[in-house]
């Protein structure tokens, strides 16, 4: 298996678990995790790394690290959707009970 299906894979995994997790996720838990994100200095950095990639130029170590960026992304994004529907859903409630 190649490094790009090993990390298909993972994110197929990652999909799995959180998306199967059918139980309410409380509002505070949503509200922290849309504030997780990746700080200013990952984000020069991606942006370092993605005009070396445009260039052609990352080392094998560059490339490592951008694809594991990539995974972390992915999987910030995932939770990101979960704490979204979360609110949406605990805001629904709220209007039908207030």
């Amino acid at each position: 298996m190649d490094t790009d299906q090993r990390d298909q894979a993972e994110l197929e995994i990652w999909g799995n678990v959180l998306g199967g997790y059918d139980a309410a996720l409380p509002r505070a838990v949503a509200e922290f995790l849309m504030d997780v994100k990746f700080t200013e200095q990952d984000v020069t950095r991606m942006h370092q790394l993605a005009e070396k990639a445009r260039n052609g130029t990352l080392t094998v170590a560059e490339s490592i690290e951008a694809e594991a960026y990539g995974r972390v992304g992915s999987i910030l994004s995932i939770l990101h959707s979960k704490a979204r529907m979360a609110l949406k859903k605990s805001e629904s409630k709220r209007v039908k009970l207030g």
